[in-house]
């Protein structure tokens, strides 16, 4: 397996095929389409820089969260990693479904992202070229990352409901970070998908920036997975997708 230092000189490449896989992906109502959009393409791993391709991190029948975050330096990226670890994975890891988390950046810079939120870097892996990101049609604007009133509802929201205290640690000392490829890469959002092998069963694509899915609402389907789909021409599947 390539390190991230000796893939660069393919990177362009493979930045290529994704754009081009990125004009055939629709809008993920159907069951394969989030899976097949993301196929082939490779992400870094968080424990060792090691280049592997996403899909094969889960097996063919596994279930599986996907949290795709805005970059290891959003704050409310951090915030989101740290109650995915507290709060989530432990009842995920209850019912047999694996977590895992790809976010901008690069494996030095998730040592201290690891560090600052507790997320396990076994779950943990680098899309420093937001392959992925674009592959799934995640939205990408000056818009949506600082003008979409999705934002300051969600503030809101977490600071009625008393859930701002994590936010409000992850602020206290926070420094921003610089995306591996600059600035814009920073307009960049993220997004929550659940699979079973290939097929998805919930998409969520954040509208703004610190709007993220519920977690209550993909616990819920998470919990309504059958554990083993023995019959894998998958054809009664139920799927949730929330709208962008």
């Amino acid at each position: 397996m390539r390190s991230y230092q000796s893939s660069q000189r393919v990177l362009t490449n493979r930045v290529t095929k994704s754009v081009v896989r990125a004009t055939r992906v629709v809008k993920a109502h159907a069951s394969t389409d989030a899976y097949n959009s993301i196929k082939g393409l490779n992400v870094y791993r968080a424990t060792d820089g090691s280049e592997v391709e996403l899909v094969k991190q889960w097996e063919a029948d596994e279930r599986v969260l996907v949290a795709w975050t805005r970059s290891l330096g959003c704050p409310f990226c951090q915030e989101l990693a740290t109650q995915l670890q507290r709060d989530v994975k432990p009842k995920l890891d209850e019912i047999g479904v694996k977590l895992l988390m790809v976010s901008i950046g690069t494996p030095e810079r998730s040592k201290d992202f690891v560090a600052r939120t507790g997320f396990p870097a076994s779950n943990l892996y680098l899309d420093p070229e937001n392959i992925t990101y674009d592959a799934l049609q995640l939205k990408n604007t000056v818009q949506d990352t600082f003008f979409n009133v999705a934002t300051p509802l969600s503030i809101a929201k977490r600071f009625a409901e008393g859930k701002s205290g994590d936010l409000m640690d992850i602020l206290d000392g926070w420094q921003p970070w610089m995306t591996p490829k600059g600035p814009t890469q920073a307009l960049q959002q993220g997004g929550m998908y659940v699979f079973q092998g290939q097929r998805m069963v919930f998409s969520y694509q954040d509208k703004a920036t610190g709007d993220h899915a519920d977690i209550e609402q993909i616990m819920a389907v998470a919990r309504s997975m059958p554990p083993q789909r023995p019959d894998c021409g998958c054809e009664n599947v139920d799927e949730t997708e929330v709208a962008r």
